[in-house]
């Protein structure tokens, strides 16, 4: 990857991330599809990010869901 593609990338990929919905899409649709797909690649993992809550949050949730997994997996009958 060229310096002036990624420049490329990085203008598109801040410029999509201050639009939503149809503005978002009319911006993307308009550039370049060597340029667009890894723009789009990069707001979907945004849109699906782990932390979108405090880290310590998210540990407690999966520490949880470990426990109870375990629990119901290993040993029913002492439920």
């Amino acid at each position: 990857m060229t310096p002036d593609h990624w420049r490329s990338i990085e203008a598109l990929y801040y410029a999509a991330l201050q639009l939503t919905g149809e503005p978002r899409s009319e911006l993307l649709r308009g550039a370049d599809p060597k340029v667009r797909s890894p723009v789009e690649a990069m707001l979907a993992q945004v849109a699906s990010a782990v932390l979108d809550r405090p880290a310590w949050e998210q540990a407690a949730t999966s520490i949880e869901a470990r426990t109870l997994g375990t629990r119901r997996r290993g040993d029913a009958g002492s439920l």
